[in-house]
């Protein structure tokens, strides 16, 4: 079978169920892979994310009813597919365009390498900001931007990076962030949740925006769904993409 028969046997399954329960199946099992066994391990994150990204393109729109076991049939049949679609993708020296193979070779790498965030890591860059936002050009520029001040999301991010950095947290919600409330202005803590996130809807334009600009098929094996966003908006839920 060619990939693009087998892509619109994918894309098919997807149309026929309901994209937000999708999307948190696929999320749902993208927070349990466990490195460093992820190179010999199932299933594999970078098909998890191939299948978030096209179950954005082209997972039904309506909230459409299924049984639990339907969905996790269809479901479990296209991660299977989409793990088979490498025996179609043409060979490195194939390819039509170089940058194309090594974007897919260098995410796979990514997931392969990738660690859980320490908190010295998260300190020093804290810091390196935290200098920063004593520039009054950065923080005159990032208040009028976003509507946050510099400082005040230094001090946020912060605090989403420890509530996932417990185990089996995989969404959170501005009442988590309640008892800080009272030492930022009014509604700035839901800024801060919107500047870090993005729901399905605008995921999906964003995605056809950037998605086969080269007119090739292979390009729909980008595996970078959420390349500016760490968190997906489903409802009054923060969803983590994944976190090793």
């Amino acid at each position: 079978m060619t990939y693009n028969r087998r892509f619109k046997t994918i894309r098919n399954r997807f149309r026929r169920v309901d994209r937000q329960t999708a999307a948190l199946w696929i999320l749902n099992k993208l927070n349990h892979v466990h490195l460093p066994d992820t190179a010999t391990s199932e299933p594999l994150p970078w098909h998890l994310l191939l299948m978030l990204k096209w179950n954005v393109l082209c997972g039904g729109a309506e909230r459409l009813q299924h049984k639990q076991q339907k969905l996790e049939r269809e479901l479990i049949r296209a991660y299977n597919e989409t793990h088979d679609l490498a025996e179609t993708l043409p060979l490195p020296s194939e390819y039509p365009d170089l940058q194309m193979f090594l974007r897919t070779l260098a995410h796979q790498q990514f997931w392969l390498f990738d660690r859980s965030p320490n908190r010295y890591a998260i300190a020093r860059q804290l810091k390196l900001f935290w200098d920063r936002s004593d520039d009054a050009y950065y923080r005159d520029t990032f208040l009028r931007l976003t509507g946050v001040e510099l400082r005040s999301f230094i001090e946020l991010s912060a605090a989403v990076l420890a509530q996932f950095m417990k185990k089996h947290v995989m969404w959170t919600t501005s009442a988590d962030f309640r008892p800080l409330a009272a030492h930022y202005g009014v509604g700035t803590i839901d800024k801060f949740l919107q500047l870090w996130s993005i729901g399905l809807d605008e995921s999906q334009r964003l995605e056809e925006m950037c998605t086969c600009k080269v007119g090739q098929p292979e390009e729909y094996t980008e595996h970078s769904p959420f390349r500016f966003f760490p968190l997906l908006r489903v409802g009054g839920r923060f969803y983590r993409i994944y976190c090793p």
